[in-house]
């Protein structure tokens, strides 16, 4: 038993092979469980979900359709983007959302609320209306909806 170590975690006796390193350096535990902690920290690792996120922004908005007042379902509320303009793929809500979820160093939450003004939440009725051109948001749609967006002037 003296090429056999004993691992700290499942407790048997595996060969000394199992505990080293490539660098040369011995592990308390063997690969095998080494390995199976690692993925269980990446699991546990704490960092917001992306659908935490996505209730967040919507809470943010009023949880409701601001065309009907719809919200019964909150997975029916879609955010809609309010003036056409050509959008940089850096600075789509989605894309934003994503670097807010996976990287730490861009965690602004201001900065989602910003991009968030630009847009409204509607159903996913009111929304496909829209886009089929049933009805407008035009300037007393906003004002009665109370978004605090005002469209960009010409150049």
């Amino acid at each position: 038993m003296s090429d056999s170590l004993l691992c700290s975690r499942c407790k048997q006796y595996k060969p000394e092979t199992e505990f080293r390193a490539k660098s040369g350096r011995i592990y308390s535990a063997c690969r095998n469980c080494r390995r199976e902690y690692g993925r269980e920290w990446m699991r546990n690792k704490q960092r917001p979900s992306h659908a935490a996120i996505w209730e967040l922004l919507r809470h943010a908005c009023g949880d409701k359709c601001t065309r009907c007042g719809y919200s019964e379902f909150p997975s029916a509320l879609e955010f809609h983007l309010i003036a056409e303009r050509d959008v940089e793929p850096d600075t789509v809500l989605a894309n934003m959302v994503n670097r807010f979820v996976y990287s730490p160093t861009e965690r602004m939450w201001s900065d989602l609320l910003d991009k968030v003004d630009a847009h409204v939440l509607l159903c996913s009725n009111c929304r496909q209306a829209l886009r089929a051109g049933d009805w407008e948001i035009d300037e007393a749609n906003r004002l009665k909806i109370g978004l605090n967006y005002s469209p960009r002037q010409p150049s």
